[in-house]
């Protein structure tokens, strides 16, 4: 004798399953992203971590392209606005009260200071921040940290930082500075360990 079980049952049945699946995986994603927000705020809250610069993306303009393009033509799959650093000791990196970047920049000078016309047009600071702030991004898992540092070499010249650095340790930086155009840098954060300085 063949048992008939209508398909309404067997659709509710298939749904409330489908329903449990979905919603024991995002209670579980939620533990683990609270748990490395967690981690990551207490990385943060020491500051005593180094940023390896991986990537530059400069702010182009028709001449910065035409530039970079010259500049690049020894730098394979690199393009005008993304530039591959990986390996060139590019960073940023902060030891309790003091930040120190040594970064590459591509881009337009705007105002002309005490670095016009130098050898080394890099970003470079040690100093200690101003106005160093850090929260919660507003819509994503990541923690923005952002803080104003006067150039090391040009002390004429002052930047703008803003770090947004997410759970997985991948950190984007945006230089804003006052006598350039912009440029934005990703790179991989690490924390330094119990007595290791990241300076």
């Amino acid at each position: 004798m063949k048992v008939f079980v209508p398909y309404k049952y067997m659709i509710k049945a298939l749904c409330l399953s489908l329903f449990l699946l979905l919603t024991s995986c995002n209670s579980t994603k939620s533990v683990v992203n609270v748990e490395a927000m967690s981690e990551l705020e207490t990385v943060l809250n020491t500051r005593n971590y180094r940023v390896d610069i991986r990537a530059v993306f400069p702010f182009n303009t028709a001449a910065t392209q035409q530039v970079i393009n010259n500049v690049l033509t020894n730098r394979v799959g690199n393009t005008t606005s993304r530039i591959d650093v990986v390996g060139d000791g590019f960073f940023m990196a902060f030891n309790d009260s003091i930040a120190k970047a040594y970064l590459p920049y591509y881009g337009e000078q705007q105002l002309i200071g005490g670095r016009y016309g130098g050898n080394d047009m890099g970003v470079e600071f040690n100093a200690t921040p101003e106005k160093y702030n850090i929260s919660k991004h507003k819509r994503k898992d990541a923690y923005v940290i952002k803080f104003e540092v006067k150039d090391e070499e040009d002390r004429q010249e002052s930047y703008k930082i803003t770090m947004t650095v997410f759970p997985n340790y991948n950190t984007e930086i945006l230089i804003l500075s006052s006598h350039r155009t912009a440029n934005n840098y990703r790179g991989i954060l690490k924390p330094c360990e119990t007595g290791e300085t990241a300076l």
